[in-house]
């Protein structure tokens, strides 16, 4: 009876992890009749930035983000009317209002 039951928690904590494993590697997107579609994820997160120094500020109210060719990064801070652009490293180059 005690390997049954070691054997049955030994299961359940593996396939916990493999589930909880792949969960964290997908994403989802909602297609045109409402329905959730799992997809891979897209990006991960390397670095949050909320204030670039005296000269950026900080970020209020971020909506968007594009990168270029050059892997520069541009945010729409929504909040403060402006366009912020970033070098590829997250460090801000400037800003156009």
């Amino acid at each position: 009876m005690k390997r049954i039951v070691v054997f049955v928690l030994s299961a359940v904590i593996f396939f916990t992890s493999v589930i909880t494993t792949h969960a964290s590697e997908m994403d989802y997107v909602i297609d045109n009749e409402g329905e959730r579609l799992v997809i891979p994820k897209t990006y991960l997160v390397k670095e949050v930035i909320t204030y670039m120094g005296n000269e950026g500020g900080s970020l209020y109210e971020p909506k968007d983000i594009f990168i270029d060719k050059e892997d520069n990064v541009y945010v729409a801070d929504t909040g403060n009317n402006r366009i912020v652009k970033l070098d590829s490293e997250g460090n801000y180059v400037r800003a156009y209002t």
